[in-house]
């Protein structure tokens, strides 16, 4: 803050006093520090800072004189904080095509008691975080104070295909600049469909001629379809049976599971007894 006097050759002392009502007889509510004017005979311009101000708020504010007559008030003055810079957030892609894209995101301007500071956004992108090209500016409506924000969406064209794209939300005000989070989409190659979800109440249906029985119970809209058979119960196969040798062959084998040579020795014997050796015949 900034203002005039004269010491007229006394000795003075001057601070700066304010507050968001309009000031008493005596006091404004806040004061600055108060600082030594001289005695001289010329006028001086003293300046001051203000502390601990909110946003997007009126304030009234006066230069004290002081010298050893007492206190001199200057005429009240008003001034008007800027506003907080906008929130944003840069959201994922509505929607996607080969050579457009539905981008999103979310603006809060930074309302005070409803009051609105005149907000805009714009969406910034291109194929590399340099971006490039924005898409037109638009107003933030002054009812999003009342709702704490406002969703924004552009819809850009002209996109190459299978491209990747980056892209951001940006929204100023008289109290500066924010820019969103970088976030990506790819559009998709010619030919291929839309990755857009479809609209709130969108169905897709079948139509035809009604089946009889079962079928037209589950699938009233199809046509061409009747009720599958129900499914063959596998059959065993045969089991054939083992040769003794097959058999002297496995008890021997499970002879081998003994870690006492005597006791598999003496197993290899039974098993032997058991099934007999396996002999070639005499011609």
């Amino acid at each position: 803050m900034a203002g005039s006097f004269n010491p007229g050759g006394q000795d003075t002392h001057w601070y700066f006093e304010y507050g968001t009502a309009a000031c008493g007889p005596t006091s404004c509510g806040e004061r600055t520090t108060e600082e030594d004017g001289g005695a001289g005979a010329s006028p001086i311009e003293p300046k001051g800072a203000l502390t601990k101000l909110q946003p997007l708020t009126t304030y009234r504010y006066r230069l004290v004189v002081a010298n050893s007559t007492g206190p001199s008030y200057g005429p009240e003055q008003e001034l008007i904080t800027l506003p907080q810079a906008p929130a944003v957030i840069t959201d994922p892609p509505m929607s996607v095509t080969a050579g457009s894209a539905t981008i999103a995101g979310e603006v809060v301007p930074q309302c005070v008691e409803s009051r609105y500071p005149s907000t805009t956004y714009r969406f910034e992108y291109g194929t590399t975080t340099a971006y490039g090209t924005s898409s037109e500016e638009a107003a933030v409506a002054a009812s999003s104070c009342a709702t704490g924000g406002e969703a924004v969406t552009a819809s850009l064209a002209g996109l190459q295909p299978d491209t990747t794209y980056h892209y951001r939300l940006d929204a100023r005000n008289s109290g500066g600049e924010t820019q969103g989070g970088d976030r990506t989409f790819t559009t998709n190659a010619t030919g291929e469909a839309s990755t857009a979800p479809p609209p709130a109440g969108f169905s897709l249906t079948l139509t035809g001629s009604p089946l009889a029985g079962p079928a037209a119970a589950l699938f009233p809209n199809l046509t061409g379809f009747g009720p599958l058979p129900p499914p063959k119960a596998p059959t065993p196969s045969a089991t054939k049976p083992l040769t003794r040798a097959q058999k002297l062959s496995k008890a021997l084998k499970a002879c081998k599971k003994d870690k006492s040579k005597a006791k598999r020795a003496k197993c290899q014997k039974e098993a032997r007894k058991k099934y007999g050796k396996t002999t070639k015949r005499k011609k």
